[in-house]
């Protein structure tokens, strides 16, 4: 029975989408994942590829209207095994830009976890894109999302069973954070 109660808090462990201010002048947010994710480790070792998506949106709350809500703005990570140079091998591409995927490699998994749950650096004005309303308004809050999955691991029939019969407690999907809302206030942490 005590076994139980160690393991419960495990079972309900899920991914936090973290925001943090990256400057003094609070113009560049950093967007990262807190969650060991120990699918990661399966996916690789089986020769599959991990994907991290990140969204992230300005929103202005309006008192009688639903908020309203500046273009999504989107980075997406793959991170694969490359077991002949045994080395991980990570590509970043932020979508909807002029600027192609960037590739970088680790000799450790650790190292690679750690980048591939990082959003890259990105500023109030990015992320407001050509809505200049949304930058320099009290109303205004950041919305972000992560979500992982393991491409071709599964099958989304047996996926969704597993997780009826469970109760949502066994999810061999990889993990979606929801929306979650941070204030941008202007302090060094959010």
């Amino acid at each position: 029975m005590l076994k139980f109660f160690l393991v419960l808090p495990l079972i309900f462990a899920s991914p936090q989408v973290k925001v943090n201010w990256t400057d003094s002048k609070f113009e560049s947010l950093h967007i990262r994942v807190d969650f060991k994710d120990e699918l990661m480790g399966k996916c690789l070792r089986g020769g599959l590829e991990m994907e991290y998506a990140f969204d992230a949106r300005l929103c202005r709350r309006r008192t009688v209207w639903f908020d309203a809500c500046a273009e999504l703005y989107r980075e997406r990570h793959h991170l694969s095994f490359e077991p002949i140079s045994s080395n991980y091998t990570l590509v970043s591409d932020r979508l909807d830009d002029d600027i192609g995927p960037q590739t970088r490699n680790f000799k450790s998994l650790e190292e690679a976890q750690a980048a591939m749950a990082e959003m890259e650096e990105v500023t109030l004005a990015e992320l407001a894109g050509s809505e200049s309303q949304y930058l320099n308004n009290s109303r205004v809050y950041l919305s972000a999302r992560a979500q992982s999955r393991c491409k071709g691991s599964y099958n989304r029939t047996l996926a969704g069973i597993s997780s009826f019969l469970t109760l949502g407690l066994v999810r061999i999907s990889g993990f979606d954070t929801g929306w979650v809302d941070f204030t941008l206030a202007r302090e060094e942490e959010s």
